[in-house]
């Protein structure tokens, strides 16, 4: 398997649909909402230098899995920049060879070595909890996120 930054072009997007859809049936909390990304703003951000897009491919070059960061300065926190995590996703035929957790390790080497990021931030869903991998890469908890669909 390799894993590796990879430029985030609209060839790529059209390889990752497949499994993007697959992605939302198995973690959305609202499966009725219809998946629509905004391709143009993500373009945009990756030419600013503000969006990494990381893939795992297998032997045949197929992709398996990916992970999105959207970096920025912290608002709160001027003086350090934040890689936070859009979404990252191995397929399921992929599971279970720890890729998730090489691709992990990948992007904070990535982000260490090539980015001033200070902090990297992942969201988990309860439903779908990876947080036990997270624990055992040194990340810590800090938070819990509630949402509630208004319309």
């Amino acid at each position: 398997m390799k894993i590796q930054l990879e430029t985030f072009t609209m060839d790529l997007v059209n390889e990752m649909l497949p499994m993007l859809e697959i992605h939302r049936q198995e973690l959305s909390a609202y499966q009725d909402m219809r998946l629509k990304p905004d391709w143009e703003k993500y373009l945009t951000l990756e030419t600013l230098g503000m969006f990494k897009c990381f893939t795992v491919r297998d032997i045949a070059n197929t992709l398996v899995g990916y992970a999105w960061f959207v970096l920025t300065p912290n608002m709160h926190y001027s003086d350090y920049s934040y890689a936070i995590a859009d979404i990252l996703y191995i397929s399921s035929k992929a599971r279970g060879k720890l890729l998730g957790k090489r691709l992990l390790v990948f992007t904070e080497e990535y982000f260490k070595e090539h980015t001033n990021t200070s902090v990297i931030v992942h969201k988990v869903k309860l439903k779908h909890n990876w947080g036990k991998l997270l624990t055992l890469l040194d990340y810590e908890a800090v938070e819990l996120a509630f949402q509630k669909r208004i319309k």
